[in-house]
């Protein structure tokens, strides 16, 4: 479970490190609203995607004592062609069983 969990978070922080050096590039194309859509149906086609971006969550990781559950988004996000998306995920922890992060 540990090894599983670093592999991700190596994973996370090259990701994290390639998004940064582009971030200049990535920032200039943002729209300069973004609206969020939290984990429940969204019907966003009202927005115009050349003035607004959608922050949206994929998906949750939940750490407990000795396991890493990942919980994909279950509702539908309704969009216009062309939106910018900003995926987001939401990490937390049991405060009943503390994780366990250590081999």
């Amino acid at each position: 479970m540990v090894r599983l969990f670093k592999s991700a978070l190596l994973f996370d922080l090259l990701f994290v490190t390639q998004l940064l050096s582009q971030s200049n590039s990535l920032i200039a194309k943002l729209p300069g609203i973004v609206l969020w859509a939290w984990e429940r149906p969204e019907d966003m086609r009202f927005i115009d995607p050349q003035k607004v971006a959608i922050a949206f969550l994929a998906n949750s990781i939940v750490l407990t004592e000795d396991e890493v559950k990942v919980q994909p988004r279950r509702q539908h996000l309704l969009l216009p062609r062309g939106t910018l998306l900003i995926a987001v995920t939401r990490i937390s922890t049991s405060v009943l069983a503390i994780p366990l992060l250590s081999e």
